[in-house]
């Protein structure tokens, strides 16, 4: 959604400095004898009108967007220039061994296969070039 903000500023006399001839002989401010300003008020309304112009805007949001897209591509780029890692290991235990039966010269054989406990481990490390 869209705002269409609209800010209405009015000159007004600058009473900070103000001579001699600043009132007339009426009782009026001289504004020729005082040189002109942007009411203060006007200028804070300006000032978040425009403030909230650019943080609802979408192209804004965008380039911002973009901004912080390319500052993790940038972080993704330095990180690949960096040695590579990696460790892993496993475990397993057996509750049964295996058997395995042969025949060996007419008399039956019994063998057990495996161990009860397997630990595996290895390490790897990469550097890019």
């Amino acid at each position: 959604m869209g705002y269409k903000i609209i800010v209405l500023a009015k000159q007004v006399p600058d009473t900070r400095n103000v001579g001699k001839d600043a009132m007339t002989a009426e009782g009026t401010i001289n504004r020729a004898a005082l040189p002109a300003i942007f009411n203060p008020e006007d200028l804070n309304a300006l000032e978040q009108a425009l403030q909230i112009a650019l943080s609802e805007n979408v192209a804004v949001k965008v380039a911002d967007l973009e901004i912080k897209r390319t500052e993790y591509a940038k972080k993704g780029a330095y990180a690949a220039l960096f040695p590579q890692i990696d460790l892993s290991a496993s475990y397993q235990r057996t509750i049964k061994k295996q058997k395995m039966y042969m025949n060996m010269g007419g008399s039956p054989m019994e063998i057990e296969v495996g161990m009860f406990n397997t630990l595996n481990a290895g390490a790897t490390a990469a550097m890019p070039l």
